[in-house]
């Protein structure tokens, strides 16, 4: 995970930064905090999840009027009422500090951090749009170099299996059963490489793959472990949890236990959005979160990279041109020396026919990822 140093420092320096300003500063948050809030609220439909976010709201009016310790109070109480609301302990660490408790408002910091990292990335602690609002540190860690490779058989049975999983694609049956593998999200924003990927016999087509969640030990690429996403997508990983969000309507979010992958925690959308991480919205411009979660290409853009319509295969319509997708992921707020590679090298594969069938083609894939100290 990320080292404790680093954590430490992030937490130190984030208390240290909001010692030099003033409340006043920090109001113009404040007041924009609240209104987010009250309009999430009036949402929320939930009624267990109105009376966890209750204090939090009520926290932000008395910090918008100026009454810290009425505003103190209720942050104890939504710290207390909600273990996973890194929102309420991130400004409880701010009140904390102001009331010069340094220990106790790192500490507090440190929490909120271990819950999620990107909780306090603000306007008020960037130098401007896009740029980090931190200096770099180096990574205390040097973990040896390993590769995992997806395609493996060993990688493959440790994907649970569905029971129902039927292949209605006519064709895949000519390709062997989860021959293929490719990443299409990885996230270090945790420590350890979280990764959303793709397996089956052709990865351009929904009924011949399924979509899975792993997660990897930094120090020797071991799968810790692997479970099917089940109209899930990956957002991002923490020291304590990997972030998942329905793909379907109505969005949820849901925490993975980033040891295990056992289920933690499922919220509503609004409630992520208040309670947990009041900037997922402005994140993709955020340049820690950036340099430690990427997105790979998809299969259907995979499909039309590495087809080649000029040249067509005696039985195929079409030929192929072999495509590498290649990017990189480190950890936030440090130094670069620990990286995690994540590579894709899409291929077709065709079959030929036979007097019972046609041919046909399959979008294939070997993936890896390496890690680089």
């Amino acid at each position: 995970m990320i080292a404790a140093t680093v954590i430490d420092f992030v937490a130190n320096e984030l208390v240290s930064r909001l010692l030099d300003k003033g409340i006043e500063e920090l109001r113009g948050d404040v007041n924009e905090r609240f209104s987010i809030v009250e309009e999430r609220l009036a949402s929320l439909e939930e009624q267990v999840e109105w009376a966890l976010v209750a204090p939090l709201k009520a926290a932000l009016f008395h910090l918008k009027a100026g009454e810290l310790e009425k505003a103190r109070d209720n942050l104890i109480q939504a710290d207390a009422g909600d273990p996973h609301a890194a929102a309420a302990k991130w400004w409880l660490a701010i009140l904390l500090a102001r009331e010069g408790q340094q220990r106790e408002a790192a500490n507090k910091m440190k929490e909120a951090l271990l819950l999620n990292p990107f909780v306090g990335q603000y306007p008020t602690l960037h130098k401007g749009p896009g740029q980090a609002a931190l200096p770099k540190i180096s990574n205390p860690t040097h973990a040896p170099a390993w590769t995992t490779d997806l395609s493996t058989p060993g990688i493959r049975r440790g994907v649970p299996r569905k029971l129902a999983f039927r292949l209605k694609h006519p064709f895949v049956s000519k390709f062997s059963y989860r021959s293929s593998a490719a990443v299409t999200g990885l996230s270090m924003s945790g420590g350890r490489p979280a990764i959303q990927w793709l397996i089956g016999s052709d990865l351009n087509e929904d009924d011949a793959r399924e979509r899975v969640f792993s997660t990897f030990d930094a120090t020797n690429g071991a799968t810790l472990w692997s479970k099917l996403a089940a109209k899930r997508a990956l957002c991002f990983a923490t020291p304590t949890f990997v972030v998942v969000r329905s793909t379907v309507e109505p969005v949820r979010y849901e925490l993975l236990d980033a040891l295990t992958g056992t289920s933690k925690r499922k919220m509503t959308g609004n409630y992520f959005l208040t309670a947990f991480c009041p900037s997922y919205d402005d994140l993709p411009r955020d340049a820690e979160f950036a340099r430690s979660n990427v997105t790979l290409v998809s299969g259907m853009e995979a499909w039309e990279k590495s087809v080649d319509r000029s040249r067509k295969d005696i039985w195929i319509n079409h030929d192929f041109k072999p495509f590498r997708d290649d990017h990189e992921a480190t950890l936030p707020f440090s130094g670069e020396s620990f990286t995690v590679h994540a590579r894709n090298d899409w291929t077709h594969r065709h079959y030929q026919g036979s007097a019972q069938d046609f041919p046909a083609c399959a979008l294939g894939c070997e993936a890896q990822i390496a890690a680089f100290a």
